[in-house]
C-alpha cells in the first residue's frame, strides 16, 4: 500500500520508489544518516515523475522503468487530479 497516494500496490519484483518516498525508521536502521533519500535519488541520474511509481533491480538503478502511474498531477492547481474512485463517490454523493 502507497500511503502517500493511498493506492494499493500490486506484487513487486524488483525495489520500487517515486519522488515522494519518506523514510520511515526501517529505512534509517538499513542506511547512515550519510545516505539520505535526496543523495540516493541521485543514483537515478533522472527527475523521477510525480504520481508515477518506478520499478529498479538492486544496484542498477540505471534499469529504472515506470512500473504504474499512482495519481496523475494538476499542474495549473497544484493539486492531484480526481481519481476514478474519487469521481464515483462524488457522483454518488449528488444523486
Amino acid at each position: 500500500m502507497c500511503h502517500f497516494h493511498n493506492v494499493k500496490l500490486s506484487e513487486a519484483t524488483n525495489n520500487r520508489i517515486c519522488c515522494h518516498f519518506e523514510p520511515n525508521q526501517e529505512y534509517w536502521n538499513s542506511n547512515s544518516i550519510f545516505s539520505p533519500p535526496s543523495r540516493r535519488f541521485g543514483w537515478f541520474a533522472t527527475d523521477l515523475k510525480p504520481g508515477v511509481l518506478y520499478e529498479f533491480p538492486y544496484n542498477s538503478p540505471d534499469q529504472l522503468d515506470e512500473s504504474a502511474i499512482l495519481r496523475i498531477p494538476d499542474y495549473q492547481t497544484g493539486e492531484w487530479c480526481a481519481t476514478s474512485s474519487e469521481q464515483s463517490d462524488e457522483s454518488n454523493e449528488t444523486q
